[in-house]
């Protein structure tokens, strides 16, 4: 449905299929690394000043991508 780069990467996309929201790895090396970020149905992604946010239904929400250690 959509797809972008991971802000601030070049190396992961961001997809928007039917049934959430990924991020998969770009490596030509072996199998990408597919990730689901997060599921459901008629999903709009934002890209807003380097954040992700999601519009589920009447909710926005933001995606956080950053592990914290």
């Amino acid at each position: 449905i959509w797809f972008d780069f991971l802000p601030n990467r070049s190396d992961l996309v961001l997809m928007l299929l039917e049934d959430g929201l990924y991020v998969v790895e770009i490596d030509d090396r072996s199998w990408q690394n597919v990730q689901l970020l997060y599921p459901g149905t008629d999903l709009v992604v934002l890209l807003d000043a380097g954040r992700v946010m999601v519009k589920d239904g009447e909710y926005i929400l933001e995606v956080f991508t950053d592990l914290i250690q």
